[in-house]
């Protein structure tokens, strides 16, 4: 029998499995709600990563009253693992019985930071109920998740579970939806994004060979709808109920809707013209045979692709590195979601001697949004480009170097320095960038916070009604990579 949580303040430690597996219970708000938080720790020795639950405060609970299912759960997680039954971003659990705090499933998410809760990496475990369950098996999980998002107006999805919440009405969505007449394919590692003119489709190219055999289940002439999760660099998403007119997008705090995630892509061939356009709470293509030809090379060729925006959207296909090799050491840093680029809105004009090429943050971004501000991190880099320059400025003139500098924070809080002349090489000009791996960092988005609200699209979106040409049959409709579930 696992140990009963230690007496104290909070956190509040409990050996689950001696020796193996512990939690710690967490008392903290969550946009001013009170919340408790479970976090586990020793579920990474059998290779699955670590999870952290949230579940909201109820009116007259008082501190220690917090419900020991979660703690339960990760008892079974381990279980799971033990017999090679991972977890994974996306998954679903099923749960048996009376389930987990009267919901039937689970699914995992990218955490959400916390200030007063100290979880590094690992998987938020996100409960689901009965209609959520069915939706999340047939359309896709960013699907509900945003409904979800809607419903709390968090962005992008409440990381807390409400015990006293109805269950969100989907059933007009398993019937109404234009996806319950597509073929649809789920896979992990896709996303598609509007950004600007372009709806942009990234992929990791580990699952290249898994879609591009899905694709080949279906005649080559019939339309397509990618299930694809959301987008770490959105800041928003496309949200959608029966009978609703107008394209809508949750959005975080502040955001501009510059970059809206879609919960799909569906892929028309045989039109007269190129164009995307918003859907429901996706994006569509409508594709003429060329241009889908040009796509499913791409597929099997891991090759970017690029369709000029004609009668609607453009569109950019994208591959993504999994793994990221460090220039300065060798060492090998993995993301989960791959690697992505982001340019600045506006040229930085750098003067002096030198110029930033590129900057590549090791650290998750959740991780960063736990610690740091955005301003915080323009400053740091600042500091570095003041610092590089500061070195180099009373140098004469002449031709240039390629310097690669790495900084690291130490846990005293002091930067060092650790430049590799053996890697300069010789360019025209002046010192021309270096890489900073600043605060051991990952991925370089906008760094989007809690809170989240319901907007509507930006006027260039709207008055966009169902496209139907192309024909949208009825056809042999089939899902494809259904969600991995696992029964507990």
């Amino acid at each position: 029998m696992p140990s009963s949580p230690v007496p104290g303040a909070f956190p509040l430690y409990t050996e689950l499995i001696p020796g193996e597996l512990s939690a710690r219970v967490w008392l903290h708000d969550a946009e001013a709600a009170p919340c408790w938080s479970y976090t586990s720790e020793g579920l990474q020795a059998h290779g699955q990563a670590e999870l952290i639950l949230t579940v909201h405060r109820g009116p007259g609970e008082a501190d220690g009253d917090f419900p020991r299912e979660p703690l339960e759960f990760f008892k079974l997680v381990l279980q799971q693992a033990k017999a090679g039954q991972l977890v994974y971003p996306g998954d679903l659990t099923m749960l048996g019985g009376a389930g987990l705090l009267g919901h039937r499933a689970v699914t995992y998410v990218t955490p959400h930071p916390f200030e007063d809760v100290q979880f590094s990496g690992g998987l938020a475990a996100i409960l689901l109920k009965d209609e959520e369950v069915e939706a999340a098996r047939a359309f896709g999980i960013t699907r509900v998740l945003s409904r979800l998002g809607q419903a709390h107006r968090h962005y992008p999805y409440p990381p807390w579970c409400d015990r006293a919440r109805p269950s969100l009405p989907l059933e007009r969505m398993l019937e109404d939806s234009i996806l319950a007449q597509l073929n649809r394919i789920r896979s992990a590692g896709m996303t598609a994004c509007l950004e600007g003119e372009r709806v942009v489709l990234r992929v990791l190219s580990e699952v290249s060979v898994h879609l591009q055999n899905q694709m080949a289940q279906f005649p080559p002439d019939e339309p397509l709808a990618l299930l694809t999760e959301l987008e770490p660099s959105a800041d928003g998403c496309f949200v959608w109920k029966p009978g609703q007119q107008e394209p809508k997008a949750i959005t975080a705090p502040d955001a501009t809707g510059a970059r809206l995630s879609g919960c799909f892509l569906a892929l028309v061939p045989g039109q007269s013209a190129d164009g995307g356009q918003v859907f429901e709470d996706g994006l569509m293509m409508l594709l003429r045979d060329e241009s889908w030809s040009a796509i499913r090379e791409g597929v099997r060729t891991l090759s970017p692709v690029e369709i000029p925006p004609g009668a609607g959207f453009g569109f950019s296909l994208e591959w993504l590195d999994h793994n990221y090799i460090s220039p300065i050491n060798g060492s090998i840093h993995s993301a989960a979601g791959g690697w992505r680029s982001h340019a600045p809105e506006e040229a930085t004009g750098d003067d002096g001697p030198t110029e930033v090429q590129r900057i590549v943050l090791l650290t998750p971004e959740h991780e960063l949004q736990a610690r740091l501000k955005v301003e915080a991190i323009a400053s740091y880099i600042d500091m570095i480009k003041a610092t590089v320059a500061t070195i180099f400025g009373a140098q004469a003139p002449g031709s240039g170097q390629d310097l690669m500098v790495q900084f690291e924070i130490q846990p005293g809080g002091h930067v060092e320095r650790r430049p590799r002349r053996s890697e300069y090489r010789v360019t025209a000009g002046r010192i021309r960038g270096y890489a900073a791996t600043a605060l051991r960092a990952t991925r370089s988005a906008g760094l989007p916070g809690g809170g989240g609200r319901a907007c509507n699209v930006p006027g260039h979106l709207r008055g966009m009604g169902r496209h139907r040409d192309g024909g949208l049959g009825d056809g042999l409709l089939r899902l494809l990579g259904s969600p991995r579930l696992h029964e507990m």
